[in-house]
This record gives structure tokens, sequence and C-alpha cells, in this order.
């Protein structure tokens, strides 16, 4: 709740936080659910856009990098 608040504070009306355990990540502009990818990469899919991130998240290796936090000098916290 307090990192929605504090985003709406700053000005921002879009955003998105991924948490460790969440299935679905941006990768490279796509927001795609780890589920899917793995589906994709077994069955293949024609009708939907998962192949999209998937190829995205090959081509970049972005699912192997480390998560990174923001410095916490940049963490908002705000009352309610």
């Amino acid at each position: 709740m307090q990192l929605c608040l504090g985003a709406f504070k700053a000005g921002m009306r879009e955003f998105t936080a991924n948490v460790s355990g969440n299935d679905l990540v941006r990768v490279t502009g796509y927001m795609v659910r780890l589920s899917d990818l793995e589906k994709y990469r077994a069955e293949g899919s024609r009708t939907n856009t998962t192949w999209l991130g998937e190829e995205a998240a090959r081509n970049t290796r972005i699912l192997e990098r480390q998560p990174r936090v923001i410095s916490h000098e940049q963490q908002m916290r705000f009352s309610q």
C-alpha cells in the first residue's frame, strides 16, 4: 500500500512492481507470466503474444539476471 501511495504522490500513474515469487514480470516492455513462457516453450502457440516476451527473454537473457534493488535513499514512505 505504501508503494502505491508513494508512487501516486510522486506523480506516477502507471507502474509495475516485481517481487520474488511473482509469476507476472516485465520483459523489455512485455508483461508475461513465467508459467506461460514455460508452457509456450513446451507446446508453442498460435493464438497469443507470449512468443514476443519469450523471444525477448531468450535474446537478452534477462531472466538470468539477478534482481536489482534501487538505492535505499530512494525508498519513499508516506503515511496514510
